[in-house]
């Protein structure tokens, strides 16, 4: 059974920040609270400070939504069911991750980022007994950008979801499962497993928004590790979080805080993920669009004649905190006000715009989370693996590009199809001449300097001339070497962000989530090489 780690700096696919922030680089502790481990959750327990009353007001809440969908009846659901009353006890944190509402749960990559959260809580219990610690999936139902999870690839096809072109700009949680039945007798055509078909044709034909529909599938694949699914857009929990919105809002808080941050980073030489905005959030119009709120003389609300001074503003805050919504930036301070919450879970882009956070954090006076990089995984077929094997290159080398793979290729063929002896000996030669002319005439050193080089030069194009020639008599070799690469990292990225867990599961969709489970390690946040 293959289980093969690579470091993530071997694989090219993580930006310089987080190959740091999984090092530990010190230069980084100053954006964070912790590195994650499992000693820095002690000091993190003994302080982290979470009102009674918004413990009560998310408990009411996620009472609300769950029993409004009839998710906690029978047997099975009494995971969730004994983690919701555990939320009501002071020792209980949580560990959460979030995401958009891609239908049919999008890339695979999601799966892999709920199936870590659910592995720390797991970690954290084990460690700290005396605490109880819930895994979250927070659903982004805010979020507006419509063609980012309305498709999903599935056995090299993309299957796009038919909807009409008014829906932009509108929070997707909202929008009706009206068309998504189209898709799924699509892949009835495919013979899918019908116990991963029954949960989608279920969620999607008995929900009438794509929230409570996205809810009902992570419900149906996770209850049985008790994650707790929470839509955030509700009037209750927004009205909690009124008086941060309304310092970023008015005094532009958080920009000044991220921004500090990301000139910072950026003067490290580190790519930056997110700007910040002056004003860090939109506002719901009377039809349903997300547009940013904006500040000239008054506060006017984007492609609309919507203006509020700022008497006006704060009152509609007050009365309708709902219409208020964080963007990518104010969006994880919610979170962690309306959370009992110890840590983030997220993938590399996450975690890089998670570390410009930390100053406006703790401006606003909110705790900040531990981050953790989501397990990512390389998911090999028996037959493929034994191809590897006879090919006999370590699986690192088919995160290179084409070129270097082909040349790493070359390399461990046998002796007389490399010529790196020869050029070696050639070229010492070369060295022993102008030796010799030293010892005869020091003034021509710098003539015969010039002109050996001109000869090394050319001897170098002669070594990759016959890397040429070697290649044209091993083309059959070289296309199997690009296949099999391009099937682990096809287009050059990680497979899980274009595969589905649709093409994973063989029989029942929990047998791959407790295979994925198995061999997921929150503190070890090497690419795991599966065989599956």
């Amino acid at each position: 059974m293959l289980n093969y780690k690579v470091a993530p700096k071997l694989t090219y696919q993580f930006p310089k920040l987080v190959i740091d922030y999984v090092n530990q680089n010190p230069a980084l502790a100053p954006f964070i609270s912790n590195f994650p481990s499992l000693e820095a959750y002690r000091e993190i327990l003994k302080n982290r400070n979470y009102p009674a009353y918004s413990r009560e007001v998310l408990n009411e809440v996620l009472d609300k939504q769950y029993h409004s969908l009839g998710l906690l009846t029978g047997e099975e659901n009494e995971p969730v069911v004994k983690n919701l009353s555990l939320l009501n006890e002071a020792t209980t944190f949580t560990v959460c991750t979030g995401h958009q509402l891609n239908i049919f749960t999008g890339p695979l990559y999601t799966i892999y980022k709920v199936i870590t959260t659910i592995r720390l809580a797991e970690e954290l219990a084990k460690y700290y007994p005396e605490y109880n610690f819930v895994p979250v999936f927070w659903l982004a139902t805010e979020d507006h950008d419509f063609e980012e999870i309305n498709h999903f690839h599935l056995f090299g096809k993309t299957f796009s979801w038919p909807y009409p072109d008014a829906v932009r700009g509108k929070p997707v949680g909202k929008l009706s499962t009206q068309g998504l039945h189209i898709i799924i007798e699509e892949l009835k055509k495919l013979n899918i497993p019908e116990s991963l078909l029954h949960v989608f044709e279920q969620a999607y034909t008995q929900h009438e928004n794509l929230a409570d529909a996205t809810l009902s599938i992570y419900h149906q694949l996770f209850r049985s590790f008790g994650l707790i699914i929470l839509q955030p857009d509700t009037p209750e929990l927004k009205r909690i979080f009124i008086n941060y919105a309304k310092r970023d809002i008015l005094e532009k808080v958080s920009y000044a805080g991220v921004k500090h941050t990301s000139e910072l980073l950026s003067a490290a030489k580190y790519n930056i993920q997110v700007n910040p905005r002056e004003i860090n959030y939109f506002y719901i119009t009377d039809e349903g669009k997300r547009e940013r709120i904006i500040q000239d003389n008054n506060y006017q609300i984007n492609n609309s004649d919507i203006k509020f001074s700022i008497a006006e503003l704060l009152l509609r805050l007050n009365e309708s905190p709902e219409r208020f919504s964080p963007n990518v930036i104010t969006r994880p301070m919610y979170q962690e006000v309306v959370l009992p919450n110890l840590a983030y879970v997220g993938g590399p882009g996450e975690i890089s715009y998670w570390i410009e956070l930390k100053q406006a954090f703790a401006t606003h006076g909110i705790p900040f989370p531990v981050l953790h990089l989501r397990n990512s995984f390389v998911l090999i077929g028996s037959k493929m693996l034994k191809q590897l094997q006879t090919i006999g290159l370590p699986l690192e080398s088919y995160f290179l590009e084409e070129g270097l793979l082909k040349r790493k290729f070359i390399e461990q063929l046998p002796v007389n199809s490399r010529v790196e002896n020869e050029i070696s000996a050639i070229n010492a030669l070369f060295d022993s001449i102008l030796t010799k002319v030293e010892t005869v005439d020091k003034s021509k050193v710098g003539e015969w300097v010039k002109r050996i080089n001109e000869q090394k030069a050319l001897i170098k194009k002669l070594d990759k001339d016959f890397v040429d020639i070697v290649s044209q008599k091993i083309d059959s070799q070289l296309g199997s070497l690009f296949k099999i690469r391009e099937s682990l990292i096809p287009g050059g990225k990680l497979s899980e962000r274009s595969e589905n867990l649709i093409s994973k599961v063989k029989i029942h969709p929990l047998d791959f989530i407790l295979f994925i489970h198995e061999h997921t390690d929150v503190f070890d946040q090497s690419v795991t090489c599966l065989e599956i």
